[in-house]
């Protein structure tokens, strides 16, 4: 992720593994409202750490959500 975190919709989650390895994610996340009844909710996650070095080159991952709400 290339821009700057912004506070209250960033956090790090440790992903402990074998052999005492941990894996470190910068999670981030956003909540819209593009409609009265409709919320959009898109969480972000990448290795933090990881660059363009094959060996620890990691793809952001998003998952998006609408959440309503019927009248």
């Amino acid at each position: 992720m290339t821009q700057a975190a912004v506070t209250g919709y960033q956090m790090y989650y440790t992903d402990c593994g074998t052999s005492d390895r941990q894996m470190v994610y910068d999670v981030r996340w956003t909540i819209t409202q593009p409609s009265t009844y409709t919320k959009m909710v898109i969480v972000t996650a990448k290795m933090k750490g990881a660059g363009t070095d094959v060996k620890t080159f990691s793809l952001p991952v998003s998952v998006r959500s609408l959440v309503g709400q019927g009248t």
